[in-house]
């Protein structure tokens, strides 16, 4: 089964010129417009500079939030990540780091949400009030209103796409187990050829609020089609 691209140059009408309209999402790669994650974070309580030779961090929310595109820190090619601190200079209390790969519209989903989050006028801000685990459904519901397979039990909880290339993990660390768990609960792999490298990856400490992953997820399985270069959207296995 491939991927479900429009070919006809009709369908490819207002698009990007050269790009192809790309559904399911995550089987775009890399994606057309990188500004896409730092569009929402243009207010005046941000700043955007350039770190490095080729990394570029948005800083807002007196320095407790930041959004890096780091090239050169990170490993692997580079990476998108998103810290929290309850003060500036402090350590994070969490974090989100996607892969490089990463469709930017897919990180812009939670770059919107930080974005009106830092602008509440009550301490703390949502992104540092923890989470209830009441709020758990809002992660999964859209992909279970998208026809993702959830599987639920005592250690882990795990979401298949219905075509069986993506998948979403949640293995949060329980009493007596914190040395053998990382600090990234979850994790995110598209991973279209079984036998080859994800196309791309995502990780999110423990403590992430919810309400930042569930706009990830919501994003991910919207069914509006992302912009594509052909060359880049892999055939499924």
């Amino acid at each position: 089964m491939t991927s479900q691209l429009a070919s006809s140059a009709s369908r490819r009408q207002g698009r990007i010129p050269g790009s192809v309209p790309v559904v399911p999402r995550y089987l775009e790669r890399v994606g057309l417009c990188r500004c896409a994650v730092f569009s929402p974070l243009a207010g005046p309580t941000w700043r955007i500079v350039r770190e490095g030779a080729d990394d570029y961090c948005a800083y807002g929310d007196d320095d407790r939030l930041s959004v890096g595109l780091l090239r050169d820190t990170c490993k692997v090619g580079g990476c998108w990540r998103i810290l929290a601190r309850s003060a500036a200079g402090q350590s994070p209390v969490w974090h989100m780091d996607f892969d490089i790969h990463t469709p930017p519209e897919l990180i812009a989903a939670v770059t919107a949400v930080l974005a009106s989050d830092a602008t509440v006028p009550v301490e703390p801000r949502p992104y540092l009030r923890g989470n209830n685990l009441d709020d758990m459904g809002a992660v999964w519901q859209p992909l279970a209103d998208a026809g993702w397979t959830i599987i639920f039990d005592e250690a882990c909880y795990l979401a298949t796409s219905s075509d069986g290339v993506t998948t979403l993990t949640y293995a949060p660390a329980y009493k007596g187990l914190h040395d053998l768990m990382h600090p990234e609960a979850w994790l995110l792999e598209v991973v279209p050829d079984p036998e080859g490298d994800p196309l791309w990856c995502a990780m999110f400490h423990e403590s992430t609020p919810l309400h930042l992953i569930a706009a990830f997820t919501t994003a991910l399985v919207d069914p509006l089609p992302l912009s594509g270069e052909l060359c880049t959207v892999p055939a499924v296995m």
